[in-house]
Formats: C-alpha cells, structure tokens, sequence
C-alpha cells in the first residue's frame, strides 16, 4: 500500500499533500488500485506496517510539518483513522518494523532531527522515545529491516547504521552505501537482504545489503529509469520502486513501478503503474522482511 505525497493532479497542477492511497499485489503485475483515503492528507511521510496494518507517520511541506499518526487494515481497505502523535513533529522521515514494533527516525522540523520513537502495534497511543541517530537528519524512507533489526541508509554521507528493535538504544554504524547517491531512494527488503534504489539526483543504481553479516552495500543492477522521492515495498521474493520524480526536476513526477527479484538482482521490469504521478510519499507491505517474509 502507498500513501500520501506531492502529487500532480488530473489538470496538471501540483498537489502539496493528499489523501490518496493505492495497492498492488506484489506477486503479480499490474496497475495499482485505490485503496481508500487517509484520514488527514499527507506528504513527505513515512510508513511501516504489520501483517494486519499499515501507519503513515509525519507530514511536511516546507517549513509546515505535523506529528500525527495514522493507520488502516490492509484486509479491509477503506479510510485510514487517527492513531496517535509522534514525539516531535516532522517530515523527511525513515519508519521500518518487526512484527510487534514500529520506529520513526529522523525528519526535519524543520531542521534535521536525530530522534527516534515507536509504537507497539498491539497498543492504541502516542510513540515514545526509542534512542538518538547517530546524526541528525533527514533521512527520506531509507530503511529496511530484518525481524530482530532495523537499518538505515543516511542521507548525509552514505552510511548504514543498524538498531535492535526489541532493546532501543541508539544506532550504531554498520557499513556503507555501494555508491553515495544522496537521499530520497526507495527501501526494502526480504529477511536476508535490503534493497536501495534510486536517489537524488535521479539515479538508476540499485544496491542491496546483507541484513545478517553488516558490512557494504554492492551494486545490484539498475531501475528503468533515474529518479528520486520514490518509494519501495517488498516481499520474499520481489522489491518494487513506486513513484518518484525524474529529471530534470522532482516535480517532474511518474507512476510507473519497476520490479526485480531479490535473490537475482539485475535491471528492473516493468511491474505496471500508480493510481496517480506522484513523488515523497510513503508505502509498506504486509509480507516484508521485518515480518519474517513470505
């Protein structure tokens, strides 16, 4: 499911926020279908989702940012409801998950945070504080997890650091991006390896990342087309990139969804296209590696 973003609307001027939701099976091709809405319309958001849920965290526009908190089932599609606050408000945010823990990290509110909080799924409320980035910043949907930790690709000079999900604490750094190719790339990954694609300015470099050994990233293969502010969903098998914005300008924004196999790596496919073009928005799976994969 994706949510939210900058979003070029059916005259062909620029939506700021929206409430626009759309879902794709992952293990078929096709376009994307309307999910429902969001309670409160979003950009420049983050997501991470359960077997049962998905949250949208944050919202950003500028210098405007906001702290809520929203979430829906994916069995049931439908409206999204308000679920609680972050700790700050903030836009330009990471979320990845295990199976009963969500974590937000970095943003900007505006300038870059180093916070991280969380929730746990099986409690209504607002997040707590879970510990400190190694850095403030803006780390734009760059994380994936594994079932037991979280990871983060930073958006300042291309290192990776990892958190133990079920003990707080701080990040610690762990490797390095293949190439540095900035911030606002898509993210994912199965339970063995994290996915990174895309990036200012509108890269086609695709890497991946050994969840269980560390180190650095390699290079993996390429999207069809350079672009940044897009967004990633995986499962077991897959690792899409949604969305996004190509050159020359991120507001040059796209539908189109690219795919590849995870265990293979190379060039991405054609998987089909969003509901609608848009850039800095947000999406998670229910079958992702923080959730064991399948």
């Amino acid at each position: 499911v994706w949510t939210g973003g900058n979003e070029t609307n059916v005259t062909g001027g620029q939506d700021d926020h929206t409430k626009t939701t759309d879902y794709v099976q992952i293990s078929t091709l096709g376009n994307a279908q309307s999910f429902g809405e969001l309670d409160q319309s979003t950009a420049q958001c983050s997501s991470y989702g359960s077997r049962i849920q998905i949250w949208t965290n944050g919202w950003g526009q500028a210098n405007s940012v906001n702290n809520y908190m929203q979430y829906a089932s994916f069995a049931s599609e439908g409206v999204f409801v308000d679920w609680g606050n972050l700790t700050e408000s903030r836009r330009q945010s990471c979320s990845f998950n295990s199976s009963t823990r969500g974590i937000t990290a970095g943003g900007g509110n505006p300038s870059s945070s180093n916070v991280m909080d969380y929730i746990e799924f099986s409690t209504v409320g607002n997040a707590v504080d879970f510990g400190d980035l190694i850095s403030g910043r803006r780390t734009g949907n760059c994380a994936c997890s594994s079932p037991t930790r979280g990871f983060i690709a930073a958006s300042d000079n291309g290192s990776i650091g990892v958190v133990s999900i079920a003990s707080k604490g701080n990040e610690v750094r762990t490797g390095d991006l293949s190439i540095y190719n900035g911030s606002y790339k898509a993210s994912a990954s199965n339970q063995v390896k994290g996915i990174f694609a895309g990036g200012s300015p509108f890269r086609k470099h695709i890497e991946n990342y050994n969840l269980s050994t560390g180190g650095n990233a390699k290079e993996f293969g390429e999207l069809r087309h350079g672009r940044n502010h897009n967004v990633g969903a995986a499962n077991g098998v897959r690792f899409l990139s949604a969305g996004g914005g190509e050159a020359p300008d991120t507001a040059n924004r796209v539908n189109n969804i690219d795919f590849i196999s995870i265990s293979s790596g190379g060039n991405a496919q054609e998987f089909g296209d969003l509901v609608t073009k848009r850039a800095s928005f947000s999406g998670h799976s229910d079958s992702h590696g923080g959730l064991g994969g399948f």
